[in-house]
């Protein structure tokens, strides 16, 4: 029996439509695709190309209509909504489901759960995770034939009204990362689709940019840097004269030679990845940040929920840690579950993570990461290493928590950098704050508060650099970093 969908409550709060509801029963005459999402899910970032590319191939026959239903506390705030749908290049309506009503009345089981209602308000389809485009496209395209032979098709013009960053764009617009070496400095301007490279100045308090990497538009191309194109980037390493980018949106990794002005890939093919097949042709997911270390690129797999290592000179690459379950739990490397880490730093023989959607901090040995993928001998398992967590207990355990161990709670960590001493410093991305951890007593307390979505550290002569994601701006220990030509 067809069931007629549920309304949209009009009290709730809208994005991209000028702050008007959207209203099911005045769609009738459209197919209506419903998205429920949160911003930080690294599945329903993947899904935001594929809508776009369901609303250029519909037109006005198809209406899309997002439900925001934030998993963290801050995803539920309207306005870092907005910021989240401009940065992500959201064009359609998008509500604020904060409490979850919507989410309840269509029984959404995960993050993204997508919805299809045909022409006359019933729901005819709903999946829950990361849909195949082209039978989503086909379930459409019957939507709307069916429509159309009943004489009950009716395209309307989008509800789309832009919204602009809740603050100013500078010289930089929504900067991710950022990456030190003695004066030099790289920023991933994810925004602009570029990253930018230049020298600190002033004891700091100031950037000097002298090289952009990228022509500002998106795109997978390489070549020149003027001509190259990247899309959203964020985490940068520099590797002598060369820089490397995990070019997020784009699924690749780059690498920028600082000397001949030529952009290459190292890894990757713009797409997402989805079989074997199109991993062993290179394809990866979503690399987020990336460390390099005696020419081998060790990278944040975010998409993919593992930690990988990419030498530098082309040969074969390796997964150093995660089973690709998306969850936290302790074990040998390639056993291990990791939750879409987002932030990586080098450290006594191991890399550290962040690891977002459990908002914890972990630890990955290299010493014998392969065990698991061959005959492990007893001198082996007698100095085995587990990756372990440091602070966060689960991938729904978070909060705004000092303290020590289990009783810390983080909300959506992002990037990690060590101090001199052994100190570790968390950019607490979602809570706003930057916290230091001590590893041998998992101490955690903060030092900087008043943020805006912190997601890239770096620690220069100056001290310590900050990218304010929100806020687009570089902030120094001072206060805010200039940043000029």
């Amino acid at each position: 029996m067809a069931v007629r969908a549920p309304a949209i409550p009009t009290t709730l709060d809208w994005i991209n439509t000028g702050g008007a509801p959207v209203v099911l029963s005045e769609l009738r005459g459209q197919v209506v695709l419903l998205d429920f999402w949160t911003m930080g899910c690294i599945n329903c970032l993947h899904v935001i190309p594929s809508l776009r590319e369901l609303e250029n191939r519909f037109g006005d026959a198809l209406a899309v209509v997002g439900v925001h239903s934030g998993k963290f506390t801050a995803e539920r705030d309207t306005m870092a909504i907005r910021d989240a749908v401009v940065r992500l290049g959201v064009h359609h309506p998008v509500a604020n489901d904060r409490q979850f009503r919507l989410w309840r009345e269509y029984a959404a089981r995960g993050w993204p759960t997508i919805v299809l209602l045909d022409a006359r308000g019933y729901l005819v389809f709903q999946e829950a995770g990361e849909f195949s485009l082209d039978a989503l496209a086909a379930r459409i395209q019957g939507l709307v034939d069916a429509a159309r032979d009943e004489g009950i098709l009716t395209p309307r013009p989008s509800r789309y009204v832009a919204e602009s960053p809740v603050h100013t764009p500078g010289e930089l617009r929504y900067p991710g990362k950022i990456a030190v070496d003695g004066r030099r400095v790289a920023i991933a301007d994810t925004g602009h689709d570029r990253v930018v490279v230049g020298t600190s100045e002033d004891g700091g308090r100031r950037i000097r940019l002298t090289t952009t990497i990228g022509a500002g538009e998106p795109g997978f191309s390489q070549g020149r840097f003027d001509s190259a194109r990247l899309r959203a980037p964020q985490g940068v390493a520099f590797a002598g004269d060369r820089l490397v980018i995990a070019d997020a949106g784009n699924h690749a990794v780059r690498v920028a030679d600082l000397a001949t002005g030529q952009l290459a890939t190292l890894t990757g093919t713009g797409r997402r990845a989805w079989t074997r097949t199109e991993r062993q042709a290179g394809a990866i997911a979503s690399p987020w940040d990336v460390v390099v270390d005696h020419d081998v690129a060790y990278v944040a797999m975010a998409g993919l929920h593992q930690l990988w290592a990419f030498p530098l000179d082309g040969s074969v690459p390796s997964v150093v840690a995660g089973s690709g379950a998306e969850e936290l739990h302790d074990a040998l490397p390639h056993a291990a579950a990791l939750a879409q880490p987002m932030g990586l730093a080098l450290h006594d023989g191991a890399l550290w993570f962040a690891d977002a959607e459990s908002s914890a901090i972990r630890r990955a040995p290299l010493r014998n990461s392969d065990i698991a993928t061959r005959d492990i001998t007893n001198s082996e398992l007698a100095n085995r290493e587990l990756v372990t967590t440091i602070v966060g207990t689960g991938l729904f355990d978070f909060g705004d928590r000092d303290g020590v161990g289990d009783e810390v709670r983080l909300q959506h960590p992002q990037a990690l950098v060590v101090t001199a001493d052994g100190t570790i410093l968390i950019a607490d991305s979602y809570n706003g704050v930057i916290r230091e951890l001590d590893p041998a007593t998992r101490r955690v307390r903060t030092v900087q508060s008043g943020l805006h979505m912190p997601s890239g550290l770096a620690l220069a002569d100056g001290g310590l650099f900050v990218a304010d994601t929100n806020a687009h701006r570089i902030v120094g220990s001072d206060g805010e970093i200039e940043i000029v030509w």
